[in-house]
């Protein structure tokens, strides 16, 4: 028997044939998709995150709560402690707490003593320094009357010795009568030293009888 070994095929390679080229690579694929698995849920962790509500969400405060204007702890127009147009305390010669015309006196309310009597209620300083109330203008029309209160004399700033005038901060309530034309009816009563502000009607004096 002959030991002869057959001859290889035309054109076979010598040696191993040689593995796939991509072989080598098939390591990349799970990688990657693991990559990717870790950026999309580390990105829906983050998003979480920042629309995680922080502390103290939830107690929103509306603007202005707790600051409004009258609240307790506030001195507003009215409150309590200031004291009102009319009563004993400081003086307000301008009264009201509103702009007052020079040379005029603020009322602060009314009196009715008859259908075509009326007692106009105002507060001034001391006379020596405030000066005294004059004789009222009246002016009548179908809806109202107003009543301006001159001060007489006006006090004057430039007058020698003025500066050196000792004031005593006191109020001084007093009262002028006026005599209407037509009866007041619903007509409303206003005050001319302050653009027509509107007077309260307010209680007579009790006289002690």
């Amino acid at each position: 028997m002959s030991d002869e070994i057959p001859p290889r095929g035309a054109g076979a390679p010598d040696g191993p044939a040689p593995a796939p080229a991509h072989s080598g690579r098939s390591w990349l694929v799970p990688l990657l998709a693991a990559l990717v698995v870790l950026l999309v849920v580390g990105g829906i962790a983050f998003a979480w995150q920042q629309q995680r509500p922080g502390p103290g969400a939830g107690r929103a405060v509306a603007p202005g709560a707790g600051s409004a204007p009258g609240n307790a702890g506030s001195a507003g127009p009215g409150d309590a402690g200031s004291a009102a147009p009319g009563n004993a305390g400081t003086a307000d010669p301008g009264g009201a707490g509103a702009d007052v015309d020079l040379g005029t006196i603020a009322a602060t309310g009314y009196h009715v003593d008859g259908p075509r009597r009326l007692s106009i209620v105002y507060v001034n300083g001391v006379p020596d320094c405030y000066g005294t109330a004059g004789r009222p203008r009246v002016v009548e029309t179908a809806a109202s009357v107003t009543v301006t209160i001159p001060r007489v004399p006006a006090p004057d700033a430039d007058s020698p010795g003025a500066s050196d005038r000792a004031c005593i901060d006191l109020a001084v309530i007093g009262s002028v009568d006026v005599a209407l034309a037509a009866p007041l009816g619903d007509r409303t009563v206003r005050d001319g030293s302050r653009g027509g502000a509107v007077l309260p009607l307010q209680s007579p004096p009790d006289d002690g009888t």
